[in-house]
């Protein structure tokens, strides 16, 4: 077989350890307001078979494009899933994009519909519009104002738990087009297959020995492969544990560290010169900082990473830094 892993697709994936672990915990999610929420591997399956059987009662087949417009949200995560499982591909937008930018990857990819982040659907709602893709709004109630907008939360209770998914969905299905900044011209859409997501997880937690149980937190964006692969497909490939923060934040980062017991983080250096300039800067110091008891190393990558950086951040915190390459065109790390 010249497959390097087990499962036919990522519904496989899914349903294996929803069965294997359904009561372990799958996603921890942090918003910077509220309560964080938790769902064990069995609950989280439900809510994305829901998804997969909403989208398909908006006319999705395999081979259809979703975008998620959104930061990082449990939700988001529901809806990835949603879609593989389908057999659908995910667009994930950057926020931070030009409109015209964005209107470009949302028309290049063909997207047919939207999850969108209750916050920016004023923002994005013309565009979406014009382009004629439909809308699903998520994580709050619109208000009387748009009755004829379609709220995730309200239309996933008439959907069913239990999903069937097509016999074409396997290896090779389309499961993420990724645009990459582009440097000259428009950005370019690397297109990842479903197998390119569950072989990536495989090698990153073989090498890293990322297993059953181990616990890896997410506060990289979501609409980069970094976090979707290293944080979010791998973990679940392996049957661990996902904390996965809205936003990084330095001055909760080594907090969330401990409280959660995470073992690995994956981060890029910018985020690692900010922890240092905050502790030199006294708003984090010694006292602040708790006992890292189960935490292992940090991934770093997406960016040059200078010898006097890593040399400074593990004198000062005394945690090891593990320096990853990869591109989006290789799905994500590479060795």
């Amino acid at each position: 077989d010249k497959y390097l892993v087990r499962y036919r697709n990522i519904f496989e994936l899914l349903q294996y350890r929803a069965q294997l672990q359904p009561d372990d915990i799958f996603i921890t999610f942090y918003p910077d307001s509220g309560d964080k929420i938790t769902l064990r591997y069995s609950e989280f399956a439900a809510l994305v078979y829901k998804t997969a059987n909403l989208l398909k009662s908006k006319g999705i087949i395999p081979g259809d494009r979703i975008a998620a417009v959104s930061h990082n949200h449990i939700n988001t995560i529901t809806q990835y899933f949603a879609a593989w499982c389908l057999g659908a591909t995910v667009v994930p937008i950057n926020l931070s994009e030009e409109p015209d930018r964005i209107e470009y990857i949302l028309k290049s990819s063909q997207t047919k519909i939207a999850f969108i982040k209750n916050e920016y659907y004023n923002k994005f709602s013309e565009v979406l519009n014009r382009l004629n893709i439909q809308i699903i709004v998520h994580s709050d109630d619109l208000g009387k104002a748009e009755p004829a907008v379609s709220i995730y939360e309200n239309e996933l209770k008439d959907q069913n738990n239990v999903f069937v998914p097509d016999d074409s969905v396997d290896q090779e299905t389309e499961s993420l087009i990724v645009y990459t900044s582009g440097t000259t011209g428009l950005p370019k859409g690397v297109v990842l297959t479903q197998y390119n997501l569950m072989a990536d997880a495989d090698g990153i937690s073989k090498w890293h020995g990322i297993t059953k149980g181990t616990v890896m937190m997410c506060v990289l964006p979501i609409h980069h492969v970094n976090g979707t692969v290293v944080t979010i497909m791998t973990p679940m490939y392996a049957g661990g544990s996902l904390i996965l923060n809205q936003k990084f934040h330095t001055d909760n980062f080594f907090k969330r560290l401990a409280d959660e017991n995470v073992n690995i983080v994956s981060v890029v250096p910018t985020l690692l010169q900010f922890l240092c300039h905050d502790y030199e800067s006294g708003k984090n110091q010694t006292a602040q900082i708790p006992a890292l008891t189960s935490f292992r190393h940090i991934i770093c990558g997406a960016g040059p990473l200078t010898c006097e950086l890593v040399s400074k951040f593990e004198n000062m915190f005394g945690l090891k830094i593990v320096h990853g390459y990869g591109l989006s065109e290789t799905t994500c790390y590479s060795c």
